[in-house]
């Protein structure tokens, strides 16, 4: 731990992101308060969760004292493998001892 000692008071944006959608100009132009906006996402499903452009993993959506939250159901590491995945295939392959 003592290597991350250096940037343990570096600020990093994490932000949950529901789902994108693209647009035209005219689609954007015709928008206003009360229009609706369709997405792919299904219903119930988790959100991602960047750190800056990076996918660190996904969650679900809370409610906490009337403010939205997320809490983290899985992390990424490796691109895109679960952190869980990755600690199993560290053990496998020598790079963690147990």
């Amino acid at each position: 731990m003592a290597n991350f000692q250096i940037v343990e008071n570096v600020k990093i944006v994490i932000s949950a992101e529901l789902d994108k959608r693209t647009i035209g100009f005219p689609e954007l132009m015709r928008l206003e308060p009360g229009s609706i906006l369709e997405l792919k996402r299904p219903t119930g499903e988790n959100v991602d969760i960047y750190a800056g452009k990076v996918m660190l993993g996904n969650g679900e959506i809370l409610v906490v004292e009337n403010n939205l939250a997320v809490r983290v159901a899985d992390l990424f590491y490796r691109s895109g493998v679960k952190k869980e995945e990755a600690v199993e295939l560290a053990k496998s392959s020598g790079e963690l001892r147990k």
